[in-house]
């Protein structure tokens, strides 16, 4: 659902210069099925080795329910166009997260006081 609150702002996001991307462990078929079924335009990438998770520290150690696998925590990541984080959250309880609205705020921020 976050996703499709994201596609909902896209617009938005694309008036400030933001771009959008999703980064899931989740294998390539699935998060195309998904992209079909939600309408979400954006890229849905995958990070077939959790490098990205370990290099943002979001790494949730043994967190797959089903083989206890590491999985990653839920977060939302703002990149500068140089790679630096301008801003980033990282749930802990996954339904707890800022939403569309929460990021659109973050991005004002961020170009307001770059």
């Amino acid at each position: 659902m976050e996703l499709v609150q994201l596609q909902k702002q896209a617009e938005s996001f694309a008036e400030s210069k933001v771009a959008l991307a999703a980064v899931s462990s989740d294998a390539v078929e699935d998060l195309a099925n998904m992209k079909k079924k939600t309408g979400i335009a954006f890229p849905l990438l995958r990070d077939e080795n959790g490098r990205l998770m370990k290099e943002f520290g979001i790494v949730h150690d043994g967190g797959n329910p089903v083989d206890g696998s590491d999985i990653a925590r839920p977060a939302l990541i703002l990149l500068g166009t140089d790679g630096t984080v301008l801003w980033s959250e990282t749930a802990e309880n996954y339904r707890v997260r800022p939403g569309a609205a929460g990021v659109a705020r973050q991005v004002e921020q961020a170009f307001e006081h770059p």
